[in-house]
Protein backbone atom coordinates (compact mmCIF):
# COMPACT_ATOMS: atom_id res chain seq x y z
CA UNK A 1 0.00 0.00 0.00
CA UNK A 2 2.86 2.39 0.81
CA UNK A 3 4.44 1.47 -2.51
CA UNK A 4 1.18 2.21 -4.23
CA UNK A 5 0.94 5.64 -2.53
CA UNK A 6 4.49 6.46 -3.56
CA UNK A 7 3.72 5.29 -7.09
CA UNK A 8 0.57 7.41 -7.23
CA UNK A 9 2.47 10.38 -5.76
CA UNK A 10 5.23 9.86 -8.32
CA UNK A 11 2.67 9.57 -11.16
CA UNK A 12 1.00 12.77 -9.96
CA UNK A 13 4.34 14.63 -9.87
CA UNK A 14 5.22 13.24 -13.30
CA UNK A 15 1.81 14.35 -14.58
CA UNK A 16 2.36 17.83 -13.18
CA UNK A 17 5.85 17.95 -14.67
CA UNK A 18 4.42 16.79 -17.99
CA UNK A 19 1.73 19.49 -17.81
CA UNK A 20 4.41 22.12 -17.07
CA UNK A 21 6.49 20.86 -19.98
CA UNK A 22 3.50 20.99 -22.30
CA UNK A 23 2.70 24.52 -21.10
CA UNK A 24 6.32 25.62 -21.58
CA UNK A 25 6.42 24.03 -25.02
CA UNK A 26 3.14 25.67 -25.93
CA UNK A 27 4.45 29.06 -24.74
CA UNK A 28 7.70 28.53 -26.62
CA UNK A 29 5.83 27.52 -29.77
CA UNK A 30 3.56 30.54 -29.45
CA UNK A 31 6.58 32.83 -28.95
CA UNK A 32 8.26 31.29 -31.99
CA UNK A 33 5.11 31.79 -34.06
CA UNK A 34 4.90 35.41 -32.92
CA UNK A 35 8.57 35.94 -33.78
CA UNK A 36 7.98 34.40 -37.21
CA UNK A 37 4.95 36.68 -37.74
CA UNK A 38 7.00 39.72 -36.73
CA UNK A 39 9.85 38.70 -39.00
CA UNK A 40 7.40 38.19 -41.86
CA UNK A 41 5.80 41.55 -41.14
CA UNK A 42 9.21 43.22 -40.97
CA UNK A 43 10.17 41.56 -44.26
CA UNK A 44 6.96 42.84 -45.87
CA UNK A 45 7.60 46.31 -44.46
CA UNK A 46 11.17 46.20 -45.73
CA UNK A 47 9.95 45.09 -49.16
CA UNK A 48 7.40 47.93 -49.27
CA UNK A 49 10.06 50.43 -48.20
CA UNK A 50 12.43 49.11 -50.87
CA UNK A 51 9.72 49.49 -53.52
CA UNK A 52 8.94 52.98 -52.25
CA UNK A 53 12.64 53.86 -52.37
CA UNK A 54 12.90 52.59 -55.94
CA UNK A 55 9.89 54.70 -56.96
CA UNK A 56 11.39 57.73 -55.21
CA UNK A 57 14.71 57.21 -56.97
CA UNK A 58 12.91 56.90 -60.30
CA UNK A 59 10.91 60.08 -59.60
CA UNK A 60 14.10 61.89 -58.57
CA UNK A 61 15.73 60.76 -61.82
CA UNK A 62 12.77 62.10 -63.79
CA UNK A 63 12.91 65.43 -61.98
CA UNK A 64 16.67 65.62 -62.61
CA UNK A 65 16.18 65.00 -66.35
CA UNK A 66 13.48 67.70 -66.45
CA UNK A 67 15.81 70.13 -64.69
CA UNK A 68 18.57 69.32 -67.17
CA UNK A 69 16.18 70.01 -70.09
CA UNK A 70 15.00 73.26 -68.51
CA UNK A 71 18.60 74.27 -67.86
CA UNK A 72 19.40 73.52 -71.49
CA UNK A 73 16.40 75.60 -72.63
CA UNK A 74 17.46 78.39 -70.28
CA UNK A 75 20.94 78.33 -71.81
CA UNK A 76 19.41 78.55 -75.29
CA UNK A 77 17.18 81.42 -74.17
CA UNK A 78 20.18 83.27 -72.71
CA UNK A 79 22.06 82.83 -76.00
CA UNK A 80 19.06 84.16 -77.93
CA UNK A 81 18.75 87.09 -75.52
CA UNK A 82 22.45 87.95 -75.94
CA UNK A 83 22.06 87.84 -79.75
CA UNK A 84 19.04 90.15 -79.50
CA UNK A 85 20.98 92.53 -77.24
CA UNK A 86 23.84 92.55 -79.73
CA UNK A 87 21.44 93.30 -82.61
CA UNK A 88 19.83 96.05 -80.54
CA UNK A 89 23.23 97.62 -79.85
CA UNK A 90 24.07 97.43 -83.55
CA UNK A 91 20.72 98.95 -84.48
CA UNK A 92 21.21 101.74 -81.92
CA UNK A 93 24.70 102.44 -83.32
CA UNK A 94 23.29 102.52 -86.86
CA UNK A 95 20.49 104.80 -85.70
CA UNK A 96 23.03 107.06 -84.01
CA UNK A 97 25.14 107.16 -87.18
CA UNK A 98 22.04 107.78 -89.27
CA UNK A 99 20.97 110.57 -86.90
CA UNK A 100 24.43 112.12 -87.11
CA UNK A 101 24.40 111.87 -90.90
CA UNK A 102 20.90 113.37 -90.98
CA UNK A 103 21.99 116.24 -88.72
CA UNK A 104 25.01 116.80 -90.95
CA UNK A 105 22.79 116.80 -94.05
CA UNK A 106 20.34 119.21 -92.39
CA UNK A 107 23.21 121.43 -91.39
CA UNK A 108 24.54 121.42 -94.95
CA UNK A 109 21.06 122.19 -96.29
CA UNK A 110 20.77 125.14 -93.92
CA UNK A 111 24.20 126.29 -95.03
CA UNK A 112 23.10 126.15 -98.66
CA UNK A 113 19.89 128.00 -97.87
CA UNK A 114 21.72 130.75 -96.08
Amino acid sequence: SRCRLELEDHEERMGQALSRCRLELSDAAEAECEAARRASSEEETCSRLQTSLEHSEEAAGNVWRQLEKKSEHLGEAEETLEKLRSRLRSSMEEQSQTSSALEDSQSQCRGLQD
